[in-house]
């Protein structure tokens, strides 16, 4: 058998006015309406985490408007890390550990891994100014990369590595590294 629902989940009955009734009854009813509005909406606050006291309906109101209206809800901070920064992040590490992607060939050394390449990273100050906070900044750098490696803008930032090695302009490159992680 299934548990019911709270009282503040649970749809009400349609509300029909007894219209034959007497006046008097007509305004129990009413009433008997109204006390149950007056508990499920205490049933909400106390859900919402208002407190009560005189401003509790304010408070629900308030509560109400931030989780369901645009105009009340907070614009998030945006985060650090983007697409441009994470293609970037990838030719780093790719570029460190001799990866096949960049040269076109196998790697120099292949016992170097992204973990390693993530540690020498985070020392960079580039690096360390765009992680600062980080608990572990090059297993924030390690994580990030493998969750991004195979992406297509991955794909682009390799690219556009690539032709910056082509064109002899990598300090290009790295400056526009700088750029994209001083952003944030």
């Amino acid at each position: 058998m299934a548990a019911s629902k709270p009282p503040a989940k649970r749809k009400r009955e349609p509300r029909l006015l007894p219209l034959l009734a007497d006046e008097q009854t007509q305004m129990a009813v009413i009433s008997r309406w109204a006390e149950e509005d007056r508990e499920k909406l205490e049933l909400l606050a106390h859900q919402m985490g208002v407190a009560d006291g005189p401003n509790r309906w304010y408070g629900l109101a308030l509560a109400l408007a931030r989780k369901h209206e645009p105009g009340f809800k907070e614009v998030a901070q945006p985060g650090k890390w983007n697409d441009a920064v994470r293609g970037m992040l990838v030719v780093e590490i790719e570029r460190l550990t001799g990866d096949r992607r960049l040269a076109g060939k196998r790697p120099d050394n292949p016992s170097h891994t992204a973990t390693w390449a993530a540690e020498i990273l985070r020392r960079r100050d580039e690096w360390a100014d765009f992680l600062h906070g980080s608990v572990d900044p090059a297993e924030a750098l390690r994580v990030q990369y493998s969750r991004f490696h195979k992406d297509r803008w991955a794909d682009l930032a390799r690219d556009a590595f690539k032709y910056h090695r082509h064109m002899n302009t990598i300090a290009e490159w790295e400056s526009e590294l700088r750029d994209a992680l001083k952003l944030r």
